[in-house]
């Protein structure tokens, strides 16, 4: 689905489409962006895998986009655990570990002194419309959580208590669709374990 189709679904459902329109397209992209955002880091989309040779003069991976999550880090094959800034500049632990700083497009091995070997990272990225002739990112499974996820944010900035009440209707939707998919998501992984192809060595 186009974003442009997307948000005409979206001003659709608010009674949004005459010639004086209470959101302006860009309004909602911003919304749409944000609350996509949420599905990718819920359901651990948009997973890239990087990689880089660290040493103690130059101990850090910076990440094209806004990284979500973390997956999963790996120092010459050995995991790394993550922690976040505050808690290592607060924490005395000396082992090894990966630290993500506060713009969150950056990550180092610390302590930098041990910061030899190959650093790879998994980790999932934002990802952020500009243009309405894209396509969403969302593929059309999650389209009804997103428009949902749209509709009681932008339903927040309206003070009137119909618009109160249909924050609330979408609130219950979200939360429904939610785990759904999630109920959707945990049945695959447990298929992919359980029923995959046993190859004989």
């Amino acid at each position: 689905m186009r974003v442009e189709d997307f948000i005409k679904r979206v001003r659709v459902r608010l009674k949004d489409e005459g010639a004086y329109k209470r959101y302006s397209d860009d309004e909602i992209l911003a919304v749409l962006n944000q609350e996509q955002n949420i599905i990718i880091y819920e359901f651990d989309m948009n997973v890239n895998y990087f990689s880089k040779e660290v040493n103690e003069e130059d101990n850090t991976l910076s990440l094209p986009k806004v990284m979500l999550k973390v997956v999963h880090s790996k120092l010459d094959n050995k995991a790394l655990k993550l922690k976040n800034f505050k808690e290592h500049i607060t924490n005395a632990d000396t082992s090894l570990h990966l630290i993500s700083y506060a713009n969150m497009q950056v990550v180092g091995v610390v302590p930098k002194q041990r910061a030899r070997g190959l650093l790879e990272l998994w980790a999932n990225l934002c990802v952020f419309h500009n243009d309405l002739n894209e396509e969403l990112f969302a593929n059309d499974l999650f389209v009804n959580l997103l428009l949902y996820g749209c509709l009681r944010t932008l339903l927040q900035a309206e003070n009137s208590q119909a618009s109160l009440q249909k924050l609330a209707y979408y609130e219950a939707l979200y939360k429904k669709e939610l785990a759904s998919l999630k109920d959707i998501n945990s049945r695959v992984k447990e298929e992919n374990v359980f029923y995959s192809k046993v190859n004989k060595v």
